[in-house]
């Protein structure tokens, strides 16, 4: 029948916690950016250029999170499927009819 799959609600969880992060720390970073350029007196530096590659990366770790949890989810439904199939009862054989 095969071998159980792997549990998939902490990689959901991982998944959705990463992508949030990850999208905060991107409006963190554009808006350290924005700041930056409409400041009077600033040399523009860029400062929300690390917030953003690292939103980024966090992001991105997070989706993969996400998607290999619902991969496992998926797998989970069909394990279920495929060890109820066997439990079904059989369907009662038909007698053949002969046409009139």
């Amino acid at each position: 029948m095969g071998k159980t799959p792997a549990p998939s609600a902490g990689l959901i969880v991982t998944g959705l916690i990463g992508t949030t992060i990850g999208g905060v720390l991107n409006v963190v970073g554009t808006t350290a950016n924005a700041a930056e350029v409409v400041s009077r007196y600033s040399t523009p530096s860029s400062p929300g250029t690390g917030w953003i590659v690292f939103g980024a990366i966090i992001g991105l770790m997070g989706l993969i999170a996400l998607v290999s949890g619902f991969y496992n989810l998926a797998s989970g439904i069909d394990y279920l499927v495929r060890r109820a199939a066997p439990k079904a009862p059989a369907a009662a054989p038909v007698a053949p009819t002969e046409a009139a």
